[in-house]
């Protein structure tokens, strides 16, 4: 069950203590029909399909208006799905191209895709289809991607830009083998992409010695500590040629002409990006274009549009190139490649004299529009046109759609994705009233047995009512408590995802499985609207919902577990060191933020910003220590008596693998306080671990910790169960460090 994509540390201590705890609330039907098929596994968790919302994050279950892509001409649309395979520890990847046409022909069944691309993802960190973006004639489809095969050292991996084509289904490279590329532009035949090299001189300090690297404000390089900065280089490439590199610290997203023979990106000039005409066959900037940008990357940054003749280049929030006057207005302005002369075409510097611009950009070919409104007014605008050797401008007239020029291609299919915590998610595609799927069923789902969520209500400690829901074992019986695990943070109640919203850690079917109930919610909004007391928030809106299943006899008040991961590692801490009325009898923290006083110092250090640390605990540390005694949790470590399982997953810190501190910490304060605990290092593992062996190794871990901890059952691999036996073994001794022994429950 266990293999070597992760190691475990732990230490032989003694057990824990627990206690019983009022509650509030009502559940709405604690009632389960009986459980047929087969039980949900760790594996299922990974081999069933989702569909990816973003193509660029596609662990990301949040909506995204990039789940589908759809051709400049509106008659092909794309949609990717993903699930894991165990066999070679892979993610496979299906892009589906739909013909829109085809789609609506569709009588019966489940209409073919056009073209179906396959791609396997053996990264902690990269989708196969990251990027993807249509060529604007709707021919092909450029996409980044890594190697389709395992490397010995993911951080050696290196990313490509390929290329579909939509008429023979054939992929192909396009940027040169060896260059790692994080990000691209496409347009015509040319790309501009982004090269990231590692930096010798941010990851070998110098022999014998180097003085600490500072930042200008004289705090700590973060090149240093604790993410090493790649170097990145710039190229232009028309497709099929060499690449070109391009000199200068260019920003931000390149606008290429359609013809592919110009690009427009920012070139930063202390914390200005002016925007730069590159020639896309050499990679120079074209001497006669050099505008100044009016406004800093915080604010309003340059924008550019390209004419449809790729005569003309149309740049705003500029300073007025014809005048020259480097404290003139803010401009738009137009750049004509065949005399190189500028035109202004409208002052949109913001006075109580002009209505602010709301939308600019092409109507039609060379028919170029600027709209303007104030307040609720009807907004009012500008069409200009080139005639003969100028832009002339012409007031438009009647009534504005904004809707037209903001969406002026509307797809030709309603698309949407449905699911349903117990429903696998389909693309459903309405055509006159019918509904048509585009997606097989998934035998994953077909043949298992999900126990479904139930929703009920809560009342927080200050009255406020919240929806959460408890996934409760098919053995269940009315009247007859069970353990029960709470996953908070973030929940989405309406989503497939049937081990809880995160992938590290979260466990809802296998702990189910296993006789656990387990508690869904989310309380990421009010601990982040706490005034500095997310912690405490966070611990009382979980005691909370506990309660309320205690107060139904659905929990049992002495077995309840809590699971953090990320920011809610730090929630989860404070609720073990600082517990209300429930007292956990098990924890995970996973990959976890700490929000101790060594972050704090290390943040500061950095001069990464310390301000939530300091809000947490009432202030700056040296001016309310007596706050910060009281309420930090590494100073209250002899509180615990809770056996907590850590993790920590390292490559997405891309540095030197190594334990995290922030555990590490902890189990001496664990160890010293006679407080079982066990560790997971993922020395590959990216924060939301996506690899497959990764998943199915976390999830039998977190799942087999709450059963040994919740309802004494040992793991089957039995190193491991003799393993935790020691850490539950009582020690007779207190510890010379203050804490006293525990029983096991």
């Amino acid at each position: 069950m266990y293999s070597q994509r992760a190691i475990i540390l732990s230490a032989i201590v003694a057990g824990c203590g627990v206690s019983a705890a009022p509650a509030y609330g009502a559940v709405q039907s604690a009632d389960r029909p009986e459980s047929e098929g087969h039980r949900w596994s760790a594996e299922d968790s990974i081999s069933v399909r989702y569909v990816t919302r973003d193509f660029d994050t596609p662990f990301n279950f949040w909506p995204s208006s990039q789940q589908f892509v759809w051709s400049p001409d509106r008659r092909h649309f794309v949609v990717l799905t993903h699930r894991g395979d165990l066999g070679d520890d892979s993610n496979i990847f299906e892009l589906r191209i739909f013909s829109a046409d085809a789609v609506r022909a569709s009588t019966s069944g489940i209409p073919a895709p056009y073209r179906l691309i396959t791609r396997r993802a053996y990264s902690s960190l990269r989708s196969p289809f990251t990027g993807l973006r249509w060529s604007d004639d709707g021919t092909s489809i450029y996409f980044l991607a890594p190697p389709e095969h395992p490397t010995p050292d993911e951080r050696l991996q290196i990313t490509s830009v390929y290329s579909v084509n939509l008429a023979t289904g054939q992929t192909s490279r396009v940027t040169p083998e060896g260059m790692d590329v994080d990000e691209f532009y496409q347009a015509g035949n040319a790309i501009a992409f982004r090269r990231k090299l590692d930096d010798p001189d941010a990851s070998i300090p110098s022999y014998p010695a180097e003085w600490m690297r500072r930042q200008p404000s004289g705090a700590m390089n973060r090149d240093r500590w604790p993410y090493p900065s790649p170097v990145v280089e710039r190229y232009v490439q028309r497709v099929g040629g060499t690449p070109r590199r391009v000199e200068g610290r260019f920003v931000g997203s390149w606008q290429i002409s359609r013809d592919g023979r110009y690009g427009i990106s920012r070139l930063a000039i202390e914390r200005r990006g002016h925007p730069r005409l590159v020639d896309m066959e050499t990679g120079q900037l074209v001497p006669t274009f050099a505008p100044e940008a009016t406004r800093d990357w915080n604010n309003n940054i340059v924008f550019a549009y390209w004419s449809g003749s790729g005569r003309h280049v149309i740049v705003g929030n500029i300073k007025n190139p014809v005048s020259g006057d480097a404290a003139g207005a803010n401009v738009i302005a137009s750049y004509d490649l065949a005399n190189q002369h500028w035109q202004v075409i409208e002052d949109i510097s913001t006075g109580p004299d002009r209505d602010p611009v709301i939308w600019s950009g092409w109507a039609e070919p060379d028919n170029f529009v600027i709209l303007r409104q104030r307040g609720q007014n009807a907004p009012h605008g500008v069409r200009y046109r080139f005639r003969g050797d100028a832009w002339v401008g012409e007031a438009m007239r009647g009534a504005i759609d904004l809707d037209r020029f903001r969406n002026p291609a509307p797809a030709p299919l309603q698309l949407a994705i449905e699911e349903g915590p117990a429903q696998a998610p389909q693309i459903v595609a309405t055509v006159e009233g019918r509904r048509i799927g585009l997606l097989p069923e998934d035998p994953v789902v077909l043949n298992n047995s999900l126990a479904p969520p139930r929703a009920f209500t809560f009342r927080d400690a200050v009255g406020a009512t919240h929806t959460a829901s408890v996934t409760l074992p098919a053995e269940y019986r009315q009247g007859r408590r069970v353990p029960v695990v709470v996953q908070a943070s973030n929940y989405l109640a309406d989503r497939f995802l049937p081990d809880g919203v995160m992938e590290t850690a979260y466990a809802t079917q296998g702990l189910a499985a296993r006789g656990i109930g387990v508690i869904q919610m989310d309380t990421s909004g009010p601990a982040a609207a706490s005034g500095g007391r997310e912690g405490e928030v966070f611990r009382d809106m979980v005691e909370a919902a506990v309660n309320a299943l205690v107060v139904q006899g659905i929990a049992d008040p002495s077995r309840i577990g809590l699971t953090g991961f990320s920011r809610s590692c730090y929630h989860t801490r404070l609720a073990l060191t600082h517990p209300g009325a429930v007292h956990f009898a098990a924890a995970v923290c996973a990959d976890g933020y700490t929000g101790d006083y060594n972050s704090y110092l290390l943040d500061l250090a950095a001069d990464i910003g310390s301000d939530t640390v300091d809000d947490n605990y009432g202030g700056a540390f040296w001016r309310n220590k007596s706050s910060w005694l009281e309420r930090e949790t590494t100073f209250n470590l002899d509180r615990i008596t809770t056996p907590t399982l850590f993790s920590t997953n390292y490559f997405w810190r891309l540095g030197a693998p190594g334990y995290d501190e922030g555990s590490v910490r902890w189990i001496g304060g664990l160890r010293a306080n006679r407080v079982p605990f066990d560790y997971l290092f993922f020395p590959s593992g990216s924060h939301n671990l996506q690899r497959p062996r990764e998943r199915q190794f976390m999830l039998n871990a977190v799942v087999d910790w709450y059963a040994f901890w919740l309802k004494d059952e040992a793991p089957h691999d039995a190193a491991l169960a003799e393993r935790w036996r020691g850490l539950a073994s009582p020690r007779q001794e207190a510890s010379p460090h203050g804490g006293q022994p525990v029983a096991r429950r």
